[in-house]
């Protein structure tokens, strides 16, 4: 499991994007580790590995809030021991998968607190430390799947063009009492994940010419649509004569020649011979 969530990180920062996406009609692909405290009939926790993988749509925003969607799975282990029970120690294996929805503020498309409400259905299998199943696991005493709730606050901060930083805690309640095996007093079992991972955003970027440039990196913005352009987002110069192709009467001007609005050689006295070939660049006009 470690080794996918590092595999998962790798690959989205190798495969970022120079240019900077606002965060609106977005995808957003997460993968996170992290550690679970989980509080239950045992006396101590004893801190255990989590990890998760999310997927995110940002709806269209108009103003600094944002509000979107999450499909997420988790998996991971709950730990806890105490001397007075037999056995002394568990350990419980547990995946899940569910979404709910996502709701933050975008601060100058850089920083990005948030909060997140949602469900997923937990599986579940309690186990001493040698992995062997706990007697009411073992006898089938109780469905070991339940529906669990999450709420989640956290922060996001850009690195660098589509790639952010992810850190969150999560409060995950589960409606039993028998993450650990065992049904005694009056609460149920319930744990907290700290996470850490990047959010990669994809699908979608600010673009209001439309020419495949975003408006960030964009040197010629407000370029008509439809006229092909080059890798700054300018209108294509084929002749290097500073008139735009789509603008351009007189395409295919020699280099360095000195050219009118209109692309064309310049002709001072009109005479029908442009200037960088007239011998005599001073007749009298007809």
């Amino acid at each position: 499991m470690i080794r996918h969530i590092f595999f998962l990180t790798i690959l989205n920062i190798a495969v970022i994007l120079p240019q900077t996406q606002k965060v609106s009609e977005v995808f957003i692909l997460s993968p996170e580790a992290g550690v679970n405290i989980a509080f239950t009939d045992y006396s101590k926790n004893i801190p255990s590995f989590s990890s998760r993988l999310m997927l995110e749509y940002i709806f269209k925003r108009k103003s600094a809030m944002i509000y979107g969607s999450r499909l997420l799975y988790t998996g991971g282990i709950l730990a806890g021991k105490d001397n007075s029970k037999e056995p002394y120690e568990f350990r419980t294996r547990y995946f899940s998968g569910g979404g709910g929805i996502l709701f933050g503020y975008v601060y100058n498309e850089s920083v990005i607190p948030y909060g997140y409400a949602g469900a997923s259905y937990l599986f579940f299998n309690p186990a001493d430390k040698n992995g062997t199943k706990l007697e009411n696991n073992r006898n089938e005493v109780y469905k070991k799947g339940e529906m669990n709730i999450l709420l989640e606050a956290g922060i996001r901060i850009r690195v660098s063009g589509s790639l952010l930083l992810n850190l969150n805690g999560v409060y995950n309640f589960n409606p039993n009492d028998r993450l650990d095996d065992i049904h005694t007093g009056s609460g149920n079992d319930k744990f907290i994940s700290v996470n850490a991972g990047f959010s990669y955003m994809f699908g979608n970027i600010e673009d209001e010419d439309g020419d495949g440039i975003e408006d960030k990196w964009d040197k010629c913005p407000g370029t008509p649509k439809g006229i092909k352009t080059d890798s700054n987002g300018c209108p294509e110069d084929e002749d290097n004569d500073g008139v735009p192709d789509y603008l351009d009467e007189c395409p295919g001007s020699p280099a360095e020649i000195e050219v009118s609005s209109k692309g064309c050689p310049l002709d001072t006295d009109e005479d029908g011979i442009p200037d960088y070939i007239d011998r005599c660049a001073d007749t009298p006009k007809n």
